[in-house]
């Protein structure tokens, strides 16, 4: 067998090896991700959040968000709400340390704190991913009626408009 021969055989195995790898590592992730609806489902309360539970919940946030890391100090809160459906990312990750808005944190204090089955009977007065939890947070008194519209919902929430909420939640 010449050189120039061996060289494209062992080429040629090595493509094929990596092709199989990348393959087959993009469907487990994409295996992992699809699992999220049906975990979620289980989960009402960070109760149900098990370690085998929470083991997948971080696994998948792992694969699905490249900007959050295992170590970091809020992976086990970020990874409890995420099973809770409060938080599921932005466009460009899970922005650990982004600026939270106020659409973002009445959904995430919405579902942390009723659950998703809460917005069962909701119908919001307009369109907006977070539309539903605000129309519940009005319902369950812990915004105003009109409070939150579709001009003010994407600025961001000062620690005063959360603690507010909060406390009006208590």
């Amino acid at each position: 067998m010449s050189k120039k021969l061996k060289v494209s055989v062992f080429l040629m195995v090595v493509i094929f090896w990596s092709q199989t790898f990348i393959i087959t590592s993009f469907t487990e992730a994409n295996a992992a991700v699809d699992e999220l609806p049906e975990l979620r489902k289980n989960i009402k309360t960070v109760d149900d959040i098990d370690a085998a539970v929470y083991a997948r919940l971080e696994a998948i946030m792992l694969q699905k968000f490249p900007d959050i890391k295992k170590d970091s100090w809020y992976m086990s809160v970020m990874t409890k709400l995420f099973g809770l459906s409060s938080l599921d990312g932005t466009g460009r990750g899970m922005e650990p340390n982004g600026t939270i808005t106020r659409a973002m944190f009445i959904k995430m204090f919405i579902r942390a704190m009723y659950g998703t089955d809460f917005l069962d009977d909701v119908t919001p007065d307009f369109d907006h991913w977070a539309a539903g939890d605000i129309k519940k947070a009005e319902q369950v008194e812990i915004l105003a009626t009109g409070q939150y519209t579709p001009d003010n919902i994407s600025g961001p929430i000062t620690r005063g408009e959360m603690a507010k909420l909060i406390v009006r939640a208590y």
